[in-house]
C-alpha cells in the first residue's frame, strides 16, 4: 500500500484545491464525497485493479468524479419516471400528478410565513380552513383531512360513535391495502348493520333496520368494481327521503370525486354536485383520483354536521397541512372557472384521441431512421383511469408497440425499468406497449432517446 501513498490523499489537502472551489455545496458535503472517493481508491488499491490512468484525483480526473460522487449523495433515492402504462391514477406511480403550475404559484407560500391561521385585518388568531371554499361543489360548508379513509373515519365518529350504521352488504367494500369499510367503522365506534344481501337491496331492507340505536345511514359507492347481473341496489334520492322521514343523517362516500366534466366519460359515476343537490347531508372522497390533485379526503355537506366534525378531537389527529390546503384552494378556483389543465389526472382522462396520436407521430418521427420500423408499431388500444376509479370505462388510446430484434418483451420491459429516468410500460400480445395517453409532451424526446439507446446497443 506505501507505494500507492501519493494516490490516497489527505482530505484537508484535496478541501483546498482549486477544483473544489467551482462547487457551490456545504463543506460538509463535498468533504463526504471526497471519502467516498478514497474509499473506492482504496478498494481498488487492495484488490489489484487500480490503474494510475484511473486515478480519481489526478488533474484531469478530479473534477469531474467529485462532480459524479456529489451527485451520488445528494441526489433523491426516489425516482421520477415516465409513465407509459396508459393507467392515469397510478397508485404505485404516486396517482395523480400535480399541475407544476400550481406548484409554482404556491412556492412563495410555503417556502415562507404565511397567513395559514392568521386573521390579517384583526391581527390574530384564525382557521386554516377559510382558504377553502365549497364553491366547487355546491355545498355549505368543506372540511379536509389526509384521506378519504380518514374523513370516514371522522365522519362516523362524530355522528354515529356507539350507534348503528345502516349499510348495504353489497357495499362493504375493500377500498385498497386491505383496508375495508367494516373495520374503518369499527375503529371509528359505530356499529355496523348490515342489510340486504351482496347482490340485492331495496329501501325497506334500510327502513326495517331503522331504531332508536341508529345514528346514520351510509351509501358506498362501488368505485374500485363492477357488480352485474341479477342486482339491486338503493338510488341516493330513495335514501335522501328516507333520512328525511325519520330524521337520520345520511352519509355518501363516493370515493373517487367526479365533479360534473367526468360526465363526459361516464354517465354512471355519481356526481358530487349532484348528489348535495338531492339532499345527501355528507358526501366525501378522495382528493388524488377523479379530482386530479393532492392526497386528502374531502368533505362536503350541511354546515351544521361539519362544524361538528371540526370540534371532534379526532379532526387535529386527522387533518391536512398548508401544503395540501395551499394546492386545493389554487385546484378549487381552477376547476370552478373550467380549466382542467390545471388538473393534469382530469386533463389526461378527457384528452381527445387526434392529441395523443400527435404525440405518437411526434415520437416516430423521432425514431425514423434510428430504429427498424418493422419493430415498432402505432396502433390504437384503450387505457384505463385507474386508482380505484371508474372500473367500467376504457378510453380509446395511441400506443406506440414495440419488439426487440434480440430481446423478450419481458426482457425489454426490465431494460426500461433501469433507463434514466425509468420508463415503465404494459405488456401486451408478446410486445411492450408505450400508451401515449400518460406521457408527457416533453416526455416524448426523451423516450425517443432512450430508445434509440436500446436499439443501438451491441
Amino acid at each position: 500500500m506505501n507505494k500507492f501513498r501519493d494516490y490516497l490523499p489527505k482530505v484537508d489537502v484535496l478541501l483546498e484545491r482549486e477544483e473544489v472551489k467551482v462547487f457551490d455545496y456545504p463543506k460538509e458535503i463535498v468533504k463526504k464525497a471526497i471519502n467516498l472517493m478514497l474509499n473506492e481508491q482504496r478498494s481498488s488499491i487492495r484488490n489489484g485493479t487500480f490503474n494510475e490512468k484511473d486515478d480519481l484525483f489526478s488533474e484531469e480526473n478530479f473534477e469531474k468524479n467529485l462532480k459524479i460522487f456529489i451527485k451520488k449523495i445528494t441526489s433523491s433515492k426516489i425516482s421520477r419516471v415516465i409513465n407509459a402504462t396508459g393507467t392515469i391514477i397510478h397508485t404505485n406511480l404516486g396517482r395523480a400528478p400535480l399541475s407544476e403550475r400550481i406548484v409554482d404559484e404556491i412556492k412563495p407560500l410555503i417556502c415562507n410565513y404565511s397567513d395559514l391561521e392568521f386573521e390579517l385585518k384583526e391581527g390574530k388568531r384564525g382557521s386554516r380552513l377559510k382558504h377553502l371554499k365549497a364553491d366547487l361543489f355546491d355545498a355549505e360548508d368543506i372540511l379536509v383531512v389526509n384521506n378519504n379513509a380518514s374523513a370516514c373515519l371522522l365522519i362516523l365518529n362524530t355522528i354515529s360513535e356507539g350507534k348503528e350504521v345502516i349499510v348495504s352488504r353489497g357495499e362493504l367494500v375493500e377500498i385498497g391495502g386491505s383496508f375495508r369499510v367494516p373495520e374503518i367503522m369499527r375503529a371509528s365506534g359505530a356499529i355496523l348493520k348490515e342489510v340486504g344481501t351482496t347482490n340485492k337491496t331495496k329501501v325497506i331492507d334500510y327502513e326495517k333496520a331503522i331504531n332508536n340505536d341508529t345514528g346514520l345511514i351510509l351509501k358506498v359507492h362501488r368505485s374500485n368494481f363492477v357488480l352485474k347481473g341479477f342486482t339491486e341496489e338503493v338510488p341516493s334520492l330513495k335514501l335522501v327521503e328516507l333520512s328525511k322521514k325519520y330524521n337520520i343523517p345520511f352519509y355518501f362516500d363516493i370515493g373517487s370525486g367526479a365533479i360534473y366534466a367526468v360526465k363526459n366519460i361516464s354517465k354512471e359515476e355519481p356526481i358530487i354536485n349532484e348528489e348535495i343537490s338531492k339532499g345527501v347531508d355528507i358526501v366525501s372522497f378522495s382528493g388524488d383520483k377523479l379530482l386530479g390533485g393532492i392526497q386528502a379526503g374531502i368533505i362536503v355537506g350541511k354546515k351544521d354536521l361539519i362544524e361538528k366534525m371540526k370540534k371532534n378531537p379526532l379532526y387535529r389527529a386527522l387533518r391536512s397541512d398548508k401544503f395540501t390546503i395551499y394546492y386545493l384552494e389554487r385546484l378549487f378556483y381552477y376547476l370552478t372557472l373550467g380549466l382542467y389543465e390545471y388538473s393534469p389526472a382530469l386533463n389526461m382522462l378527457l384528452e381527445p384521441i387526434d392529441k395523443i396520436e400527435k404525440r405518437g407521430r411526434k415520437l416516430l418521427k423521432i425514431l425514423k431512421n434510428k430504429i427498424d420500423r418493422q419493430f415498432l408499431k402505432l396502433t390504437t388500444d384503450y387505457s384505463t383511469p385507474g386508482g380505484g376509479s371508474l372500473p367500467d370505462v376504457e378510453l380509446k388510446t395511441w400506443v406506440l408497440k414495440i419488439n426487440h430484434p434480440a430481446m423478450t418483451e419481458e426482457d425489454l420491459a426490465k431494460k426500461l425499468l433501469n433507463t434514466t429516468p425509468p420508463v415503465v410500460v404494459r405488456r401486451k400480445e408478446n410486445a411492450c406497449l408505450i400508451d401515449l395517453r400518460t406521457v408527457k409532451d416533453e416526455e416524448i424526446p426523451i423516450l425517443g432517446e432512450i430508445l434509440t439507446s436500446i436499439f443501438t446497443l451491441k
